[in-house]
């Protein structure tokens, strides 16, 4: 029971230290320490040391001795490296899926995104990265491969970085990046059972979000 609740507390943790610095609450000259995370979010040391650990694992963050957590700048050379292996898997994944794809696959993503349209309106680039991601986590889930799906779940938490970038140059610049009707898009070809068409679609997809980055190379 102990540990439930210990675990249910780091996760809180973790997606709040997260959420903040993807909207900007701690930046890369920041520096997060569990004292303010155990007085902040009211829970022990035990559970904040596990979710600032995790962050660290994931890349987020990196320890410094005897002082705190830093946030890591965004690493160019590694969001494009993990975005080409991000294409690979996706495609891959689909080519899997469409082998035993029902409409029971199909009604499940679309009622994702049927909840994700009270949301559009929000500028908050952590909100828009979370149904993106769940989006894209999804379908490959129905690939059968879990290696795949955790896979990709590794290369997304790499690609979270670059999120405020992304939404935040879309908003400002009025800029035609609607996942939403991309997705809407994808599944259409799915229905259709038309795979080269749906690779198209998520290949763009992806791109569109590499191509903010790979300038950089």
């Amino acid at each position: 029971m102990v540990e439930k609740q210990n675990a249910k507390k780091k996760k809180m943790v973790y997606d709040s230290v997260l959420a903040e610095i993807i909207r900007g609450v701690y930046n890369v000259s920041s520096i997060i320490t569990e004292g303010s995370l155990i007085e902040k979010y009211n829970v022990s040391k035990s559970p904040v040391r596990e979710a600032l650990l995790e962050l660290c694992n994931d890349g987020v963050i990196s320890s410094i001795p005897r002082t705190g957590y830093r946030v890591l700048p965004l690493n160019y050379h590694e969001m494009t490296q993990a975005l080409q292996v991000r294409t690979i898997i996706e495609l891959s994944a689909l080519e899997m899926t469409f082998s035993h794809l029902d409409d029971a696959m199909i009604a499940k993503l679309e009622a994702s995104l049927q909840e994700n349209k009270k949301k559009l309106d929000t500028h908050d680039a952590y909100l828009h990265w979370t149904m993106n991601t769940n989006f894209h986590l999804q379908l490959c889930s129905y690939s059968g491969n879990k290696y795949l799906t955790q896979t990709l779940d590794s290369l997304l938490k790499v690609c979270l970085l670059g999120a405020p970038k992304y939404f935040g140059e879309s908003w400002e610049n009025k800029l035609d990046r609607d996942n939403q009707s991309r997705h809407c898009k994808l599944l259409q070809s799915m229905r259709e059972r038309n795979l080269e068409q749906a690779k198209e679609i998520l290949k763009k997809d992806i791109s569109d979000f590499s191509a903010d980055f790979l300038v950089h190379e």
